[in-house]
């Protein structure tokens, strides 16, 4: 077969597919451009169907009546020109494809100003082809109009969701590139009607408002180069709610987001998400935004530095003891050293009091919180917490786990074993945390663990271990405890690295302050 030069417009179209997807994709390339020109208002006006007409008009530094033709090019940008740029980009929009690709599925018009200009200039653009170019009326800044999205290209709106999707969408983006833009004014219009309105706010309003926390929910926290916001322990969602931006810009990166969500730890149930929003600030050089034609994507030079400076911010932040409050209140510590033990309601919870209100304790995930941390620091101090079997018993083991039996990981978490001829081991003890489990079983899954994932992955293992075993062993919901139980559960929980919340992310305690019952009561 013959290899052939693809015609001019094919070329088009395959770069629009990179960069426009869908309508949400349009709306970012035009809102982001709106940005990079300085404006101060961006309204966003969709029809219903979205694929209809898409329009974003802003109040920025506009373009004269060269720059707005030549923008409908692919490769042209007024953001970089040489390839020393490339090394640091500052603005949102550098690579010269946005419009020209949007141009290519569409029929666009775009209408520009300058402040300088006495007139302004529309641009008339039909699948990739430019139609007219004549002056206009128009205030300062840009209005580019996006009709019948993707006419030219009937496959691509199969594989596009329902118009209601597609508009949540939208209105997602639109959410997204506000967060680190308070100082903008954003409008979402559909069919004239406002969607989304987001005035100029502090950035603590912006976030809130567009994670629906209440400001008793949403911590604020920054340090060096970190500036982050996070829900409380104690809220989660099922739904991953996690913003990241570097310097302005939203990525996704598995980096940050696990960084946030391994300093959360047990703070929140296991398969559930913080809400939370990441604002880091970097050296342009020390990352790189050119990998892929969306700029979602991010890589950064020192990826260990960028991984810690957000776990220990974030770790900072959530702090030891925030404990949730009932009906949105505040943070507040844990009881104070003169606390009191009131009495145990439904047998399931501690009352205590102390001079900021009142306290209840559920003492099952108290009791786990406790025991989860005793028997961590005994597995890792290598203490093992080992129970001898009754006899001992023989483990057959494929060829490529026997030579991992002389690893130490295995006697500090609690195995005492041996070879025992070929492809086989002698287990003479097992964790007290495998209790109830299949000892050949665990002792062969964590060998596949040591051997797929080393220290890492045993340590995963451990630890769902060892919160199985604090949970089997705690205090029960139902079980009644006398009054010196009860002041010593509570004590030791004050003691605990973590004491707002149980090893599966469920809160230990909940605070009723003393403004809020007296609220209650009318006693204002």
């Amino acid at each position: 077969m013959a290899v052939r030069r693809l015609p001019e417009r094919v070329v088009s179209l395959i770069a629009a597919g990179e960069v426009i997807e869908r309508p949400a994709d349009v709306v970012k390339e035009l809102v982001e451009n709106s940005l990079d020109a300085g404006a101060r208002r961006i309204r966003i006006r969709v029809s219903r169907p979205v694929l209809r007409e898409i329009s974003v008009q802003d109040d920025g530094c506009g373009m004269s009546r060269e720059d707005a033709v030549l923008a409908v090019e692919r490769h042209t940008t007024s953001k970089i020109s040489s390839e020393e740029d490339l090394q640091g980009i500052t603005t949102l929009g550098f690579r010269g494809e946005a419009l020209a690709s949007i141009a290519a599925v569409s029929k666009m018009e775009i209408l520009t100003r300058r402040a300088e200009d006495p007139v302004g200039t529309r641009v008339l653009v039909e699948g990739g082809r430019l139609v007219a170019v004549e002056e206009a009326p128009s205030p300062p800044g840009t209005r580019v109009t996006v009709r019948d999205l993707f006419y030219n290209v009937p496959v691509r709106r199969k594989f596009l969701g329902p118009d209601r999707s597609e508009f949540a969408l939208v209105a997602e983006t639109v959410s997204r590139l506000a967060i680190p833009r308070n100082d903008v004014y954003f409008v979402l219009e559909r069919n004239r009607k406002i969607s989304l309105a987001l005035p100029p706010s502090s950035p603590f309003e912006r976030v809130s408002r567009i994670l629906r926390l209440s400001r008793d929910d949403l911590l604020e926290f920054s340090r060096d180069n970190v500036h982050i916001f996070l829900s409380r322990p104690g809220i989660s969602f099922p739904r991953n709610r996690i913003y990241t931006y570097v310097n302005g810009r939203y990525v996704r990166s598995e980096v940050l987001k696990k960084a946030i969500l391994e300093a959360y730890g047990s703070r929140i149930p296991k398969g559930e998400f913080p809400a939370a929003v990441l604002l880091l600030s970097l050296d342009p050089r020390e990352m790189d935004v050119n990998v892929h034609p969306k700029k979602y994507e991010i890589r950064f030079r020192d990826q260990e530095a960028v991984f810690r400076a957000v776990f220990e911010a974030v770790s900072a932040a959530l702090g030891p003891g925030i404990i949730p409050e009932v009906s949105g209140m505040g943070p507040s510590s844990g009881p104070s050293g003169t606390f009191r033990v009131v009495g145990q309601a439904l047998n399931t919870y501690i009352i205590l009091e102390d001079d900021e209100g009142i306290l209840l304790v559920d003492q099952h995930a108290a009791h786990e919180r406790i025991r989860f941390e005793e028997l961590l620091d005994r597995v890792r101090s290598g203490e093992g917490y080992s129970t001898p079997l009754l006899e001992p018993m023989v483990v057959d083991l494929p060829p490529d786990l026997a030579p991992l039996l002389g690893d130490p990981l295995l006697r500090r978490i609690g195995f005492e074993v041996e070879p025992f001829g070929e492809g086989a081991a002698l287990v003479r003890k097992a964790p007290y945390l495998l209790t109830g489990r299949d000892v050949g079983e665990a002792l062969r899954e964590v060998l596949e663990m040591l051997s797929s994932k080393g220290d890492a992955g045993l340590e995963d293992l451990l630890i769902e271990s060892v919160k199985l075993a604090a949970c089997r062993g705690a205090i029960k919901a139902g079980e009644p405890l006398s009054r010196e139980k009860m002041e010593d559960l509570v004590r030791r929980l004050m003691q605990c690295r973590e004491p707002q919340t149980c090893p599966h992310g469920r809160p230990t305690m909940i605070r009723i302050s003393r403004s809020r019952l007296e609220a209650f009561f009318g006693r204002h």
